[in-house]
Order: structure tokens, then C-alpha cells, then sequence
């Protein structure tokens, strides 16, 4: 909920910023959310008209992401919603979330979808259990199928998450596959060479059936890579969603 953030109140643009999201909806619309400016971590939420190029802040209520930046946003069309996925902010302290958020594009509120996505890292990979959460940031999220007749899958797969221990970051190579119609994470059952572990890369659905993951940075190189993952096909619960 940004509604007690005003410094933008009487300004007919956002303020500059980096790392934010962006979706394009129904109505022909940008629309943009969070990121940071040179010192602060946002919420605030504008929409830009593409016909006529014109800004316009949308005045949200409901419960809102936290002010943050390297989340990921996808658009569904079907509940005409902007899902808002994860995402950080560092300061003093760095802190990442594992939470969904949906902000209805006609009312203008925000709703929780989960506060948790949970972790899918492989147990041979941490000694952690599979319940912990999945905080992480630079990560991708694309929303799979969209048709009527199917229900709608949230794929999220890398990012990095930080490590206190060292103040490093480790980038994450692992898939978060969620149903967003049952609340309840899915089963996510790879084939082939899966991408390396990445962040900061992107991901775009091809005809309702792979999300195709491109591009790499991991933690001081950076390639360009590409890889496919098919769209799921169970619905094995493996854990529900808070």
C-alpha cells in the first residue's frame, strides 16, 4: 500500500529508479511498480498510457508489497491482476521476501496470494528443509497457462538469496512452480539440462506451454545462456500455501 507515500502526489512522472517492474495490461497500459531511486526503496505504483505516453499514479489500497527492489511482476489477464513475486531491500541490513501479491487493475487493491513460496532447493544441495522460505531477489516469474480451461501456474525459477554468514550472495538454479487457483505449491518436475544457477536473467512464456529462461549473471560473470522448461503437468501438492 503506497497511499502514505505523497512525495510524488502533484508530479506527473515517477521518479527516476532502478530494479523496479513492469507489466502491460488490458487497457493498453504500463504499468510499474517499486524499485529504488538513489537512497530509497519504493512502492508506489504508475501506470503509463502507451498511446498517449501519459503517467498516471494509481492510488492503491489494501495489503501492498513492502517497499522493494529486484522482485518480479507478471500480468493475468484472466483476474485482470498484476502478481507482484518476491524481491529485496538492503541497507543496514539486507532483506528479501518470499511473498506473492496481487493488485487488482479495476479496483485498484491489493490482495495477499501467499506469504511463502517456500524453498525447492534440492535436499543433496541444503541441509535446510524444504519449508523454509524462498526469499531471494533478481529472480524471473512468468505465469503459465492463461487459457480459460487450464489452471494457472506461477513459474519462478533463480535469483540469489544472501548469506549472513559471509555477506555473500548465492545465485539460486532452482524452479518454484505455484498454483495460484489451488494456493498451493506444485511438484516441479524437470526434463533435459535445466539453466544454471543465475540471477538478474529473463524468462518469457512461449504459446502457454514453456517458459523460456535466457541470459546469466552469476555472482561476477556473465554470459548469455537460454533454456526451456515445459509447462507442468501435475498436481501434486507438496506444500500449501500460508
Amino acid at each position: 500500500d503506497d497511499d502514505d507515500d505523497d512525495d510524488d502526489t502533484a508530479v506527473r512522472a515517477p521518479r527516476a529508479r532502478f530494479a523496479h517492474s513492469g507489466v502491460v495490461d488490458k487497457r493498453g497500459r504500463l504499468v510499474v511498480f517499486g524499485g529504488r531511486d538513489r537512497a530509497t526503496h519504493l512502492d508506489d505504483c504508475w501506470a503509463l498510457d502507451l498511446e498517449t505516453c501519459a503517467w498516471e499514479r494509481l492510488a492503491t489500497s489494501g495489503p501492498g508489497p513492502s517497499p522493494r527492489r529486484a522482485h518480479a511482476a507478471v500480468y493475468d489477464a484472466r483476474s485482470d491482476e498484476m502478481l507482484v513475486v518476491g524481491g529485496g531491500e538492503c541497507g543496514a541490513a539486507f532483506e528479501a521476501h518470499s511473498d506473492v501479491r496481487a493488485l487488482c487493475l479495476s479496483t485498484l487493491r491489493w490482495r495477499l496470494v501467499t506469504s511463502d513460496l517456500g524453498d525447492s532447493q534440492r535436499s543433496s544441495e541444503t541441509a535446510r528443509p524444504p519449508t523454509t522460505p524462498r526469499t531471494s531477489f533478481g529472480h524471473v516469474a512468468v505465469l503459465l497457462p492463461t487459457t480459460s480451461s487450464q489452471p494457472r501456474v506461477l513459474l519462478v525459477h533463480g535469483g540469489a538469496r544472501h548469506v549472513p554468514a559471509d555477506g555473500t550472495f548465492k545465485a539460486l538454479g532452482d524452479a518454484v512452480v505455484y498454483s495460484v487457483d489451488d494456493k498451493a505449491r506444485l511438484e516441479a518436475r524437470e526434463a533435459g539440462e535445466p539453466p544454471s544457477p543465475r540471477y538478474r536473467h529473463t524468462a518469457t512464456r512461449i504459446l502457454n506451454t514453456q517458459a523460456v529462461v535466457v541470459g546469466e549473471s552469476t555472482m561476477g560473470s556473465a554470459a548469455p545462456r537460454s533454456g526451456a522448461f515445459p509447462a507442468p503437468t501435475t498436481t501434486t501438492t507438496t506444500r500449501s500455501a500460508a
